[in-house]
């Protein structure tokens, strides 16, 4: 399956579809996993739970009195993605990618030897 290319995702929507609204467009698949697979095709579907694999691996390693927040935060940014495409969107991405440096971090720092 191919995609269509980011940001090019469009959903007519016929008159009457939306309440108050004529005919419109909308560009989102209102799903983050439906969106990268619409958009990129299935290996930027791939690509996507690629990344999200390896930053739940990065959680994993996290010390464990924060381990359990990691996960809620990364719980409720997947949760958000069943009803929203994030991804395109900078402060989401802001919050997963502070989430992903905090937990490499906290392991780096426990390690003996790393500074």
């Amino acid at each position: 399956m191919k995609g269509v290319g980011t940001g090019n995702l469009r959903i007519l929507l016929r008159e009457g579809e939306e309440p108050g609204k004529g005919p419109g467009i909308w560009t989102e698949a209102h799903n983050i996993f439906l969106q990268e697979a619409a958009e990129m095709g299935l290996v930027g579907l791939g690509l996507l739970a690629w990344l999200f694999w390896t930053i739940a691996r990065v959680f994993l390693n996290a010390p464990s009195p924060w381990k359990s927040s990691l996960f809620a935060a990364w719980g409720g940014l997947l949760t958000c993605g069943l009803t929203e495409s994030w991804f395109n969107d900078g402060e989401p991405v802001m919050v997963l990618l502070a989430l992903a440096a905090s937990a490499y971090l906290l392991e780096t720092e426990r390690k003996p030897g790393t500074s």
